[in-house]
């Protein structure tokens, strides 16, 4: 008899893993867009009686609700349904380089938003201000919606266990702020704090360049100094210290554990625009503006084109130098790194794909700017969202 409890108890973990999972993939597609029942039993791959009876779950547990829909030209009314806007949201805060945060209903709508201002490097009060906002707004204007998850852009790194900062330039004393925790008591919701081109490439694999692509990926961030982030396996990958692949922001000073911005090591000097129009300004003795170089650089101008082939060599060794260790086999790159345009992406191509075992890469242009920040932090608070109440 024992024995065939212990079957009949496996047998119902198992039969409740499958609900879960089932339960969660029709969400995961409803966040996305209202849908019909036959839509959802084709695009799960499920029976439609078995996404009738999960639809009647959801419906049960207040998570979804029924769109009216007119019957069919063979009389049959389709069941419609879409995400319960009353039944939980997420939040988003993106502290990078326009601060921003918002407050989303399941299906990605915004509910509220508003840009907040920082006076300088962010300080502990700066984040409990921020903390006390958000509560207030939940308060006065969703009091009976709950928070599911909170998403927190930062550019920096993160250990993942504690929460806290390893390395963080706009924080002051970054060490003894940890934004997971700060947020997490005062808003009553789990926290996810990650570095910004992390978020960035979960938009661009969900929505833009990488969309229905499978490829090892390297987002690749640089003219402001050298970052990226990786998508290999088929999953999203992440450091334990909260970071896929930082390139420039070494620390230099090991016993403050800070960058001595004195010392920039050699790509965050190279790879840089600062670096191209301090060299430019010394070899004409005229200042010039990145907008200027530009200009020269499309008009052919022979200092500005020799200058930017010397640019394009730096940031193609670093990618194949990478692309050595990890195999990947596209680069997708961010808008910012392209202020010299398309020419500039074919130019450094063919310094990429040039002679060695690594010669078949494919680049390109990324679909978001730094909106991309926000929408992949929102994508992932509601997935998770979605894993609490599946």
């Amino acid at each position: 008899m024992t024995g065939g409890n212990e079957k009949a108890g496996k047998a119902g973990g198992k039969q409740s893993t499958l609900r879960k999972m089932n339960r969660r993939l029709i969400l995961e597609f409803i966040s996305e867009e209202k849908l019909s029942c036959m839509d959802l039993a084709h695009k799960c791959g499920l029976s439609y009686t078995g996404v009738i009876t999960l639809v009647d779950g959801l419906l049960k547990d207040g998570i979804v609700k029924k769109i009216d829909a007119e019957a069919t030209s063979l009389g049959r009314r389709p069941i419609w349904v879409e995400m319960a806007r009353g039944y939980g949201m997420v939040c988003v805060v993106n502290y990078t380089e326009a601060p921003f945060w918002g407050l989303y209903a399941l299906d990605g709508e915004c509910l509220f938003s508003e840009r907040f201002g920082t006076d300088g490097q962010i300080c502990r009060a700066d984040v409990d201000a921020l903390a006390e906002r958000i509560a207030s707004v939940r308060q006065e204007r969703f009091p009976e919606v709950r928070l599911l998850h909170m998403a927190v852009a930062v550019p920096g790194k993160v250990d993942k266990r504690t929460g806290g900062f390893v390395f963080a330039p706009h924080f002051k004393d970054c060490k003894n702020i940890n934004l997971r925790t700060v947020f997490g008591e005062r808003l009553q919701t789990q926290v996810t704090v990650k570095n910004d081109l992390l978020f960035s490439l979960i938009a661009e694999k969900e929505y833009g360049a990488l969309k229905a692509k499978i490829h090892d990926t390297l987002f690749l961030q640089f003219g402001y100094g050298f970052g990226c982030s990786l998508y290999l396996n088929g999953k999203l990958y992440e450091s334990r210290r909260g970071h896929g692949g930082e390139i420039g922001m070494f620390i230099t000073d090991y016993g403050t554990g800070f960058l001595n911005t004195g010392e920039n090591l050699y790509f965050q000097q190279l790879g840089s625009y600062e670096r191209l129009l301090r060299t430019a300004q010394t070899m004409t003795g005229e200042e010039v503006t990145l907008d200027a170089f530009v200009a020269q650089y499309h008009a052919g101008n022979s200092l500005a084109v020799k200058l930017v082939e010397e640019f394009a060599s730096v940031v193609a060794g670093v990618i194949k130098s990478l692309a050595t260790v990890i195999d990947f086999d596209s680069v997708v790159i961010t808008s910012q790194s392209l202020a010299f345009g398309e020419k500039f992406l074919s130019l450094l191509g063919s310094r990429v794909n040039v002679g060695g075992p690594y010669s078949d890469i494919g680049l390109y242009r990324a679909s978001f700017g730094v909106e991309g920040i926000t929408l992949g932090a929102k994508k992932f608070a509601i997935r998770r969202a979605i894993d609490q109440i599946s």
